[in-house]
């Protein structure tokens, strides 16, 4: 049952991480190109072109399911077997990872509006979208990275402890 409460923790956590990651991602994004979150680029959820609204509903639409994904792979990766990690020894890397990609992401942003002269609500939109993809590929790295981390440190506790 440990086990169990462990991998649910550790599957909750990334989802309420992704979501949160999302919403600040989002508040951003949202607000230097509103245009980003609405036709064509994205369906309609709920009439707004309130970038406050459009980050909150956009940054839960698109991550929860993100971080339901590889928080199960993560906590599969974790809890199955011998030399299992706990949620305490997952929470800082996650955090840490999340914020690592959301500072680079807020950093490709800024880079891209400035390199844009001069600043036009297409390259605003080009600044979002770009912005977007590299969220989107770096948060699958981070997952795919976290979950081998997870693996190699089962494997290494395992080679420490001494035989019977």
């Amino acid at each position: 049952m440990s086990r169990l409460l462990e991998a649910t923790k550790i599957l909750l956590f990334t989802i309420f991480a992704s979501v949160i990651y999302g919403w600040l991602h989002d508040l951003v994004t949202a607000h230097v190109s509103p245009a980003y979150f609405l036709p064509p680029h994205h369906m309609i959820i709920i009439e707004t072109e309130s970038p406050l609204l459009l980050a909150l509903i956009w940054g839960f639409v698109a991550t929860w399911w993100m971080g339901a994904f590889f928080g199960f792979f993560l906590a599969t990766a974790a809890t199955l077997g011998k030399n299992p990690l706990s949620f305490v020894q997952l929470k800082k890397p996650i955090t840490f990872g999340l914020i690592g990609v959301l500072l680079l992401a807020y950093l490709i942003l800024g880079v891209n509006i400035l390199i844009h002269s001069p600043i036009t609500p297409d390259s605003k939109l080009s600044a979002v979208l770009t912005t977007h993809n590299f969220s989107y590929a770096a948060s699958a790295f981070l997952g795919g990275g976290l979950i081998t981390w997870t693996i190699y440190q089962r494997k290494k506790s395992g080679a420490q402890m001494p035989r019977q």
